[in-house]
């Protein structure tokens, strides 16, 4: 499972033009690996504010964020993405520290992942994301 995770942030490098870090593509064919691709799962509970029938079929990815380096802008130090089904979002963090609330880090030999629970929206977002809601 962690390779279809990774083969889906390599795709994702891949569409924005950049070059898939070595030590993910060496993972493929290795049954132990040791890489800088961390990935989380969230639970997005503003997606859970809409209604069933809205959030069935909202499928989708965030932005690849690319952290440079201060001073040399050309060096790359980690990248940032996430994809999502519904409620449920991966969060991709290579070469970064991810952030806690997104779940706990998987590196392929966890044997337990535990979801995180994002909020995107600004309070005022929510409130009439709800609104809108209860009105439908």
């Amino acid at each position: 499972m962690y390779k279809y995770y990774a083969k889906s942030f390599d795709c994702r490098l891949v569409d924005a033009g950049h070059a898939v870090p070595s030590d993910v593509v060496q993972l493929f064919d290795r049954p132990h690996f040791q890489t800088a691709l961390r990935i989380t799962f969230s639970v997005n509970e503003d997606v859970l504010i809409l209604p069933k029938e809205n959030r069935d079929g909202f499928i989708g990815q965030s932005d690849l964020r690319a952290w440079l380096e201060g001073g040399r802008p050309e060096q790359i130090n980690g990248y940032q993405s996430s994809e999502h089904v519904s409620w449920f979002t991966a969060h991709f963090w290579y070469g970064l520290i991810p952030d806690g609330a997104c779940g706990s880090s998987w590196v392929a030999d966890n044997q337990f992942v535990y979801l995180g629970s994002v909020e995107p929206l600004t309070p005022e977002q929510r409130k009439e994301a709800k609104n809108r809601a209860a009105a439908t």
